[in-house]
């Protein structure tokens, strides 16, 4: 009888350690987060916006959003909302137009003009004066996720692409300053810059008053 009784205990023990474990972990590819709707109104609850296949990512046309004190998940894409965040990543809905015939991963720039082309969700890698926008895609060839970063200045009308597999963009980067900073051209012509990361050090630490 005495071991019965222990044995109930442990049972009773790992079916509340598994309840327990059930409600605090992420269910699938849910993870805390907030959408800001198109009227500036911020709704808090948990975000999916891919699916996490057992062989490779694939990302949804529109996030899965289960508000706090709801079971039910609403669908938003780019035409629904302004933004969203997922975890620790934030994602804008920005305007993005490329010329027809010409893909936006061999162009130089993407224009950024409010009505103008498609709305897209692009990650916020870096939130500043310069700020570096990321957008994710899945490769046509492979399927698998891959990204490319842009560099974005407020006053702007178009986002350029940050580097390329060769490295850094050295020319367009300075085109884009449009003689904003000298300093920031300087270094990148003397390949004192490695990567966009430093790029937007430089420019918040010595072009910016």
């Amino acid at each position: 009888m005495r071991h019965l009784l222990t044995l109930l205990t442990l049972l009773l023990g790992l079916c509340s350690a598994l309840q327990a474990s059930s409600t605090t972990q992420p269910i699938k590819g849910y993870l805390p987060g907030y959408v800001v709707l198109l009227n500036g109104d911020t709704l808090y609850g948990t975000i999916e916006d891919r699916n996490l296949g057992k062989i490779h990512e694939t990302l949804y046309d529109r996030i899965r959003f289960v508000e706090n004190g709801r079971k039910r998940a609403r669908n938003y894409g780019p035409k629904n909302i302004l933004g969203y965040k997922r975890g620790n990543e934030v994602f804008r809905v920005y305007w993005l137009y490329t010329p027809p015939s010409i893909g936006k991963m061999f162009t130089g720039f993407i224009y950024n003009i409010e009505g103008k082309g498609r709305r897209e969700f692009m990650r916020v890698d870096h939130e500043g004066p310069l700020m570096i926008l990321t957008s994710e895609f899945e490769d046509d060839d492979s399927s698998y996720l891959d990204e490319v970063s842009f560099f974005k200045l407020p006053h702007k009308d178009h986002i350029i692409k940050t580097s390329t597999l060769f490295g850094l963009q050295t020319r367009q980067i300075i085109k884009y300053l449009d003689g904003h900073c000298p300093a920031l051209a300087t270094a990148l012509t003397n390949n004192k810059l490695q990567n966009h990361y430093e790029v937007v050090q430089y420019y918040t630490t010595h072009c910016v008053e």
